[in-house]
């Protein structure tokens, strides 16, 4: 009975879970610089992974059972959660008129002066503090010029235990997202302005 108990429980919350898609994040400090350069920006995806979860189930009062999972793909930061990131970059590198990102179809506008590359490397989700950890590299070529860099970024770092073991998907997706976009403009600003 307990065994039955047990399958029709995992069942049901397995069948709780959804798909937790990133949502658009955004840039909460001013512009050091503006240019009318025309910028795309373009995503490679590398890997997306994740660690298995366990948790303890009661079955009864004073009992409990461990119960482990493997990876989770629908939480991981995963490819449609890397485009909502480029979208985000965009629409804010071309908000603070860094560079414009906003490319019309037009057969008479001139091609892009500069390409910007972002590698999601590798992509880590650890469900048990729905924790994200983001392995990026940044190119931009432009004008004959390049700049190349890399970053590693944590969703946690700096939250104190309470606030990781109250952080949701959700949370962790755009604690990452936000904290790599802090990372990322400041060096696009620094090669425009050295580029300009």
């Amino acid at each position: 009975m307990r065994g039955c108990i047990v399958v029709l429980l995992s069942l049901v919350l397995n069948g709780c879970i959804t798909s937790v898609p990133l949502k658009p994040v955004t840039y909460d400090r001013e512009a050091q610089v503006s240019s009318n350069k025309i910028a795309s920006i373009e995503l490679q995806t590398g890997i997306v992974g994740g660690s298995g979860s366990s948790t303890l189930m009661m079955v009864s009062p004073g009992v409990f059972i461990p119960i482990s999972t493997g990876p989770i793909p629908h939480l991981q930061f995963n490819e449609q959660d890397q485009l909502v990131f480029i979208e985000s970059l965009k629409s804010e590198i071309n908000r603070l008129g860094i560079l414009n990102t906003a490319k019309s179809k037009s057969s008479n506008e001139k091609e892009e002066e500069v390409k910007i590359l972002i590698l999601f490397a590798q992509t880590h989700h650890n469900p048990n503090h729905q924790e994200y950890t983001l392995d990026v590299g940044l190119q931009i070529e432009g004008g004959g010029k390049s700049f190349a860099n890399k970053y590693r970024v944590i969703s946690s770092d700096g939250d104190s235990w309470w606030t990781k073991m109250n952080t949701n998907a959700s949370e962790g997706k755009a604690k990452a997202g936000k904290k790599l976009l802090l990372k990322v403009i400041p060096d696009i600003e620094s090669w425009v302005k050295n580029n300009g």
